[in-house]
């Protein structure tokens, strides 16, 4: 059994990747097992904050040893990377750990729809690069997969993904059935809402909006960590 673990942005569409995964033969999925320890541990005010903090365990330790204790499956865990803030990630070394990431100036566009001041912690990059480095000085194998390469070419992508963590691609990662879904998590009805009417991946979805002039400082210091993590990410050929 080998745990995929995706470190996600916001606003990557990273459940439209749980989904596919989701449609594999071997694996089963696990949708942002932390949620519920990074409310309580921060105090962040999220959409539907006490269901989830009801639905799921708070205790960090807790979650780790129900993802490790599957059986017989692969396992796709999805967590966000801001859930990782803050805390002790020796339990990631052996894990097949996936950054996903996507240009900030994207990110903070949506973003700023939904959370009018989001911090560099909502955004999640800088925690991805604190964790990559972690990693690396463990001498600890990573994959940096960009969430646009993935929209621009998912079956090659895909496959190519497919191989790093040494297994096979399977054609049922490209669609899923529209509608909820039986492992999302409590927040869906939040934030999944456009993503249930999907059925497979679409072209990426960019904004014409401009960037609110506020976030321009926060979006020039992202762009650092985005450029030092995008360096490494997987390409075609």
């Amino acid at each position: 059994m080998a745990v995929f673990h995706l470190i996600a942005c916001p606003r990557t569409l990273s459940t439209a990747l749980m989904y596919a995964f989701a449609q594999r033969t071997d694996t089963t999925v696990i949708d942002e097992p932390f949620y519920a320890n990074y409310l309580v541990r921060t105090g962040k005010q999220h959409p539907g904050r006490e269901a989830i903090i009801a639905a799921q365990s708070k205790e960090l330790t807790t979650q780790i040893k129900a993802i490790n204790e599957h059986s017989n499956n692969h396992i796709f865990v999805k967590n966000i990377a801001h859930h990782l803030y803050d805390i002790e990630v020796n339990f990631l070394m052996g894990y097949h750990n996936i950054f996903y990431l996507r240009d900030p100036r994207r990110i903070l566009t949506s973003m700023a729809k939904i959370m009018p001041d989001p911090s560099m912690m909502d955004i999640g990059i800088k925690v991805q690069y604190e964790t990559m480095r972690r990693l690396k000085k463990a001498n600890k194998k990573f994959l940096v997969l960009n969430s646009s390469d993935l929209l621009a070419a998912p079956a090659s992508m895909l496959n190519k993904l497919c191989a790093e963590l040494g297994i096979e691609f399977q054609n049922a990662m490209l669609q899923w059935p529209a509608g909820p879904k039986s492992y999302d998590g409590v927040w869906a009805s939040h934030w999944y809402k456009s993503l249930h009417k999907t059925t497979g991946f679409g072209q990426e979805n960019i904004s014409t909006d401009p960037l609110p002039a506020r976030l321009e400082s926060l979006c020039a210091e992202a762009t650092e960590y985005y450029n030092l993590i995008n360096k490494h990410a997987l390409k075609i050929g």
